[in-house]
Parts: structure tokens; C-alpha cells; sequence
């Protein structure tokens, strides 16, 4: 259709496969701030029913490195030096095994 961006066309499509759930209203609501990539990653790592627990759950759209890094860095006041090099991978491998999730480029925690 002329006119209509992809992104209108995602969200269109996402709310006709809900048109006939209980969650259809809490999507909607989800819709006007977050994409339509975030709400399927999270779909497809927490299945459906759980779409009034998204906004807590949503870590934002980073790889898992990425997450332990920020999460190191914002929440324990980390400064390490450009000579000192940490594994965010293993970090993260850590912080997944107690409640976080990576699905798509999206993280999560779990304990919603």
C-alpha cells in the first residue's frame, strides 16, 4: 500500500494476529512505545499470555556483552581502565544463568 511505511505494516500485522486476544489492549499500549521486533523477541523467549509484563522485563535492544557491561557500569560505578580488558561475554554468560534473557538482539529478565 502507497504511503504506508514497513513499520505500520509490522504493527498492523501484529495487531490482526491478537485481534482476537485477551492481550489485544496491552499490545496496543506496547505498541505506541516499543517496536514490533522487541514484543516478538520477547513472544518468542517468554510465549504469549505474558504481554503485561513486558515493559519490567525490557532491558533494551543490545547483545548479551552489552547488557553486562552497562549493567557493571551503571549499577557498581565500574571504571576500568582502556588497558584492562574484561570478559563481558563470560559476564553475561553469568548473569543469564540468574534471570536474564537474550532473544534477537533484545534483552530480558526474567523475574517479572
Amino acid at each position: 500500500a502507497r504511503g504506508i511505511t514497513t513499520e505500520a505494516q509490522e504493527k498492523e500485522e501484529l495487531l490482526t494476529e491478537y485481534k482476537d486476544s485477551d492481550e489485544l489492549e496491552t499490545l496496543q499500549e506496547l505498541l505506541e512505545d516499543f517496536s514490533v521486533d522487541a514484543i516478538r523477541a520477547f513472544v518468542e523467549c517468554f510465549g504469549t499470555g505474558e504481554l503485561v509484563c513486558f515493559a519490567d522485563s525490557y532491558q533494551g535492544e543490545m547483545t548479551g556483552a552489552e547488557f553486562a557491561q552497562q549493567l557493571a557500569e551503571d549499577c557498581y560505578g565500574v571504571d576500568v581502565p582502556t588497558f584492562v580488558e574484561i570478559d563481558w561475554q563470560a559476564s553475561w554468560e553469568n548473569l543469564e544463568r540468574k534471570n536474564y534473557s537474550e532473544q534477537d538482539g533484545f534483552v530480558f529478565a526474567c523475574n517479572f
